[in-house]
């Protein structure tokens, strides 16, 4: 749920309110724009994703909510999952 609106989960993480999460900049921050689980980064062109540790507070999330994972780690996350 998205501020009272049911939204859709990929809409959602398409949409300019995830990608200015206030939340989601600072666990990209804080993990230094690496990847938590390997050394791939955003300098070395390593896209860096943001994996939901719990949906419970989806567009609402909170700090530590979220977790910094390059596209390969976080496969393998969900994957298992």
């Amino acid at each position: 749920m998205i501020r009272g609106v049911q939204m859709d989960y990929r809409e959602y993480l398409s949409s300019g309110s995830w990608r200015n999460n206030p939340v989601r900049q600072r666990e990209l921050q804080a993990a230094g724009f690496q990847c938590r689980l390997c050394t791939n980064s955003a300098a070395n062109g390593h896209p860096l994703e943001c994996h939901h540790r719990t949906y419970e507070r989806l567009g609402q999330e909170v700090d530590g909510d979220l977790t910094a994972l390059c596209r390969a780690c976080h496969t393998g996350v969900t994957s298992k999952i």
